[in-house]
């Protein structure tokens, strides 16, 4: 699997806080990376790709798979799967594609 990519990392702590929403912005991007609102109890992160929003759920997988074999499977219609030691993980889909909406208001916070 192949496809637009962010380390998981940059994730870990906001770079600032504003209107109760947490901005991340990656080393080398420009612009933001990534929002959540901070009173969302799933923690969820919208990022601007589709492809981005799976790689980075694909990276927390493989992390909680720890050292046993970790695989990608691709299902009807295009869907993935993730499985640790031949099982299939319950996705969490902390990593979500915002809305060209959201990421318009969300860019306005960087001319402020």
């Amino acid at each position: 699997m192949s496809m637009k990519s962010l380390p998981l990392a940059c994730f870990d702590k906001p770079t600032f806080e504003e209107d109760g929403l947490e901005f991340f912005v990656c080393n080398g991007i420009h612009g933001i990376s990534g929002v959540r609102k901070k009173s969302d109890p799933a923690h969820t992160i919208l990022v601007r790709d589709p492809d981005i929003a799976l790689n980075l759920n694909m990276q927390a997988a493989k992390l909680d798979c720890g050292k046993n074999r970790f695989s990608v499977h691709t299902g009807y219609a295009g869907t993935f799967f993730f499985a640790c030691e031949g099982k299939e993980i319950a996705r969490q889909e902390r990593f979500q594609p915002g809305s060209k909406t959201d990421w318009k208001r969300f860019d306005a916070y960087l001319s402020r």
